[in-house]
């Protein structure tokens, strides 16, 4: 009688050993394919979340700008001025310190591409009033609202200087105009609005009018133009 053998050779065994082991690599490399998108993927999510988040904050900071009078030497003026490239005024709804008002630069910048960034710097109110036009601040908050960007352009549009026109009946005739450069203390006026250029895509903040009731406390010195 003829015995049947139940067992496995050693080839057999070798064989099935490198299977397994091909079918765990195969395993653990997509595995780590799928680690490494996620972690991308949460990356991305995170990044696009916290850019989202700046541009809230920014917005809020821009639509919080007001106008704000300085002395300068034997005069008053607005604190407000503004370059092509960027412009420096006063928000009372800053990023950072949010419970004082705070000075903020936003400009652009050169990066390493040849491009520009967008970048918003901030100097708070909190431990010092702003009285004259030549203070020193600590601008001690920096961020970059949008990166890699072909073109900013910064415009202003504000009353157009010159002799008041006055209509038969005696009312203000009251004409506006944008422009690339505005100096608060120079022309004792504050812009209404203010718009970005960011490579084609307009951003335009409307600044409350409160002109008027700045230089109000400033009339009794004497000090307004």
């Amino acid at each position: 009688e003829v015995k049947s053998d139940k067992g496995f050779t050693l080839i057999e065994l070798l064989v099935s050993a490198a299977i397994l082991f091909t079918l765990l690599a195969l395993a653990m490399f997509g595995y780590q394919l799928f680690s490494q998108q996620w972690h991308k993927s949460n990356q991305r999510t995170e990044l696009a979340y916290q850019q989202l988040r700046n541009y809230e904050l920014f917005s809020q900071a821009m639509h919080g700008i007001i106008p704000y009078v300085v002395r300068e030497k034997q005069s008053v003026g607005f604190y407000f001025l503004g370059r092509e490239q960027g412009f420096t005024a006063v928000t009372q709804t800053p990023i950072y310190n949010t419970d004082a008002p705070a000075v903020i630069r936003v400009f652009r910048e050169s990066d390493t591409n040849g491009g520009f960034r967008l970048v918003y710097e901030e100097a708070s109110l909190k431990s010092q009033p702003l009285v004259e036009a030549g203070q020193t601040l600590p601008f001690s908050h920096r961020l970059v609202i949008i990166p890699q960007l072909t073109s900013i352009e910064f415009s202003y549009h504000r009353q157009k200087l010159g002799d008041v026109e006055l209509t038969e009946q005696g009312d203000v005739i009251r004409e506006f105009e944008w422009v690339q450069t505005h100096d608060g203390l120079i022309t004792k006026s504050h812009p209404n609005q203010l718009g970005i250029n960011l490579a084609g895509f307009s951003w335009f903040f409307s600044i409350p009018e409160r002109q008027a009731i700045m230089k109000s406390r400033y009339a009794d010195t004497g000090e307004v133009d």
